[in-house]
């Protein structure tokens, strides 16, 4: 019984099988209004007696030069169909297939859209949208009658914006397939998006560069003058002339600055207060590098060396909404160059000091070579042979070969340094006739006699 249920149980699951191998492609295309849409059901390989499809809850025969075509072919399990798209055929579309065979229709379904592209537009819409720096602002972005709802993207610039500063709210429209979405990004601004482009994107992968897909405004950064660590300006030169110079940020324009130097007394700038000058110091007009950037000079007529002890302030003063900001920017001079930037070494002063320190240990490793293995002679003067030590002499037999002793024991050892420094010591007696044959050295107890002579066993006196 147990073993019927089983077989049973498999055969239910193979008839299911059987029933859901019709298979639909493309699956929820995205078409835009007047395209043609071609949409294929296929069979698991079975021939197909008959095929209908089902659109928006009508059933539809497909035959040639009709609103709805046909293509494929039956026999090899194909049932297409293609028609040009409208509002109309927005929705669910379903093929009911018979195959050879068989009384029982099989079908598979998707859904069909027609893209509608949104209106976007940016709350506040306004151009430029004036925020305050370092307060939390609400800008949203309102995507109209979107079909299919898209992604939405916060850009300052080619900066993404978090999406965790972001609300976003969809509504479906009454009677329609179309949805509106408010997006809502709460974010704090900072001087530094002055004059950026605030951008809303929509996305998604049926819109093309061609489409209208995004929103955009300019910000305009409401931000006190920006303060800046005291700095140091250098190539100063006693007795000639030399300008002070301080670059900041504001937005709006200062209402007032001014320079304060010695005796805290004050120099204005123009055009806030007119000229100010002594027979010290000369005041620059107030001049504009950009929108929000501004640069006050202060020229010392005769550089001397109290100038480079003194701090030069400057004094911006701004008005935002009301609130008065004061920012004091200090600045210093020298007479000294300007010291190296980067640490003051370049890649390629480096770049030499790494090859210098290497040839060094080249050629020290070199001489230490050369010394151990008796290439070169380093010893200035005779050295006394101590107990234990090695002692040189040259091979009576073989004059050519230079042989080592060593105290106490039997045996030369040939290849000491000792013996070729002995063998070079003794090339002038070579050169002043000798037959090239040099007695054995002297005993300890001869060096001890204070190097007196002894005859050989030649008959020939031997020099300690």
């Amino acid at each position: 019984m147990a073993e019927r249920l089983i077989w049973l149980f498999v055969a239910t699951l193979l008839i299911g099988t059987t029933v859901e191998s019709v298979t639909i492609d493309p699956i929820n295309p995205v078409v835009r209004a007047d395209e043609t849409v071609r949409l294929m059901c296929r069979t698991n390989g079975s021939p197909i007696k008959k095929c209908q499809w089902e659109i928006n809850g009508d059933l539809y025969e497909l035959g040639e030069g009709q609103r709805f075509q046909p293509f494929g072919r039956l026999q090899d399990g194909e049932c297409g169909i293609q028609a040009t798209m409208s509002e109309t055929e927005n929705g669910p579309w379903t093929c009911h297939v018979f195959k050879e065979g068989s009384s029982r229709a099989e079908k598979a379904s998707t859904n069909v859209t027609q893209l509608v592209l949104p209106n976007i537009t940016l709350r506040p819409n306004a151009e430029p949208i004036t925020v305050m720096a370092g307060q939390e602002t609400e800008v949203s972005c309102l995507v109209e009658k979107a079909r299919p709802a898209p992604g939405i993207l916060w850009k300052i610039g080619d900066r993404e914006i978090d999406s965790i500063n972001r609300q976003s709210k969809s509504t479906p429209l009454r009677d329609s397939t179309q949805i509106t979405i408010m997006d809502t990004l709460k974010y704090t601004f900072e001087a530094v998006d002055h004059n950026q482009v605030i951008r809303c994107l929509t996305v998604g992968p049926w819109l093309t560069e061609n489409d209208p897909h995004e929103a955009t405004a300019h910000l305009n950064v409401i931000f006190p003058p920006q303060p800046k660590e005291p700095t140091t300006l250098y190539g100063y030169v006693a007795g000639q002339a030399g300008d002070v110079v301080v670059n900041f940020t504001a937005n709006p324009s200062p209402i007032r600055v001014y320079w304060k130097v010695e005796d805290d007394s004050q120099l204005n700038v123009v055009p806030y207060d007119g000229p100010s000058t002594n027979d010290r110091f000369e005041v620059y007009e107030l001049k504009t590098t950009d929108q929000s950037a501004f640069e006050a000079k202060l020229r010392v007529r005769s550089v001397s060396e109290s100038d480079a002890r003194r701090n030069f302030r400057l004094f911006v003063e701004s008005d935002l909404n009301g609130e008065q900001h004061v920012q004091e920017y200090i600045v210093r001079i020298s007479m000294s160059a300007a010291p190296l930037q980067s640490g003051g070494v370049s890649g390629g002063g480096i770049a030499g000091i790494i090859i210098a320190v290497l040839a060094i240990l080249v050629i020290l490793a070199a001489l230490l070579y050369a010394r151990n293995t008796g290439q070169w002679c380093f010893a200035g003067g005779r050295r006394t042979v101590g107990e234990g030590e090695s002692r040189a002499r040259i091979d009576e037999e073989n004059p050519g070969d230079i042989v080592k002793e060593k105290e106490g024991k039997e045996g030369p050892l040939k290849g000491s340094t000792e013996n070729l420094n002995l063998a070079l010591a003794t090339d002038g007696n070579l050169e002043n006739g000798n037959n090239g044959n040099l007695p054995p050295s002297p005993t300890k107890e001869q060096q001890q006699n204070g190097g007196s002579v002894s005859p050989s066993q030649d008959g020939k006196d031997t020099a300690v």
